[in-house]
């Protein structure tokens, strides 16, 4: 079982911005040697749920601060930015880590945060196939032509190209079972998202859509909420702190100076109310290493998920009890997963 490490770079109250993102460059070290496939970034405007509004520029310094360690946003929201720019921007990062960027997209799961950035949220469906496309364009041509209804471009000279040819790794993370044939179709990397039977739904209708050609190939994940600790006691103490914390930042737009609007998809609103309650409910695994195995076999089994994410800091988790969690992680709890 491969994982990944996802990561909203959340901010701690009380903490400097420049200590948070301090941490994650000692996490990301830690997690090339336990073995991580990936360092995924989130986006997220005007909320603490993230200290990374621009993930590229966190990429960019993971990419820096490891050698082995494959590193990307999960993902790009494509609305909110000049599609040629990124091009540009995605040849930098894929050469500058040596070609191991995986390249997240999405639409913005945010309609506040998208209205904070004059951006229609009904209009973003296509405004992100017109982006795409032209990414596509851009990554592969020499020569950019594009004419659509909200990005025109007339023979633009691409004189950057990425290294992992024709593409980077590309990933599209969806809790929508009515998109899952066209990430499949689109041979995307992707996660996906809700109670553990839809996501065992998004799986099976994922590998009944995908190109026998990929089959093995691609990488459908799971993000439960993670904790482990040496004991099942502590693991939970310091847990549903952290978990309360968490959630508190996932909800924060929504309630900010009583603008209302959805901050994050439905099912993250949803969740249960402790971690407790989480773990009941196959939404998280916490415990000691053979506690937390035991449940994320559950969830695997269940979902037919075969690359697992897995976020050490949470809300207001400390960072020395992450770093031993992702050590515990990688060397008692993933040698026991399949």
């Amino acid at each position: 079982m491969e994982f990944g490490i996802f990561d909203h770079v959340e901010r701690r109250a009380g903490m400097p911005v420049a200590e948070t993102y301090r941490e994650r460059w000692e996490l990301a070290r830690l997690a090339e040697q336990a073995g991580c496939y990936c360092y995924h970034i989130s986006e997220h405007h005007f909320t603490p749920l993230s200290t990374a509004p621009s993930p590229n520029l966190v990429v960019t310094a993971l990419a820096m601060q490891t050698q082995r360690l494959r590193v990307g946003p999960l993902g790009v929201l494509l609305p909110l930015y000049e599609p040629v720019r990124l091009v540009e921007e995605i040849c930098m990062l894929d050469q500058l880590s040596e070609g191991r960027l995986d390249l997240g997209l999405g639409r913005g799961v945010s309609r506040l945060e998208l209205k904070l950035y004059n951006v229609d949220a009904d209009r973003t469906r296509a405004m992100f196939d017109e982006a795409l496309e032209v990414l596509r364009r851009g990554l592969t041509q020499s020569v950019l032509d594009f004419t659509g209804e909200f990005y025109d471009y007339d023979t633009v000279p691409m004189e950057l190209t990425p290294v992992q040819r024709p593409l980077p790794p590309i990933w599209y993370p969806t809790s929508s079972l009515a998109s899952v044939p066209w990430v499949a179709k689109n041979g995307f990397n992707t996660v996906f998202a809700g109670e553990l039977d839809h996501i065992a739904a998004q799986v099976s209708t994922y590998q009944e859509n995908l190109d026998p050609a990929l089959q093995g190939r691609t990488k459908y994940g799971v993000h439960p909420f993670i904790v482990v600790a040496p004991t099942d006691d502590e693991a939970m103490e310091i847990g549903e702190s952290a978990y309360h914390a968490h959630h508190e930042n996932l909800s924060y737009l929504r309630s900010w100076s009583g603008r209302g609007g959805q901050m994050t998809r439905t099912q993250n609103l949803k969740a249960p109310a402790t971690l407790a309650e989480a773990v009941s409910a196959g939404w998280a695994a916490a415990g000691s290493p053979d506690s937390v195995r035991g449940q994320l076999s559950e969830i695997l089994g269940t979902t037919g998920c075969n690359y697992l994410l897995y976020t050490p800091i949470s809300g207001n988790t400390p960072l020395r009890f992450a770093l031993r969690a992702l050590d515990l992680f990688a060397e008692k709890v993933l040698p026991g997963l399949s």
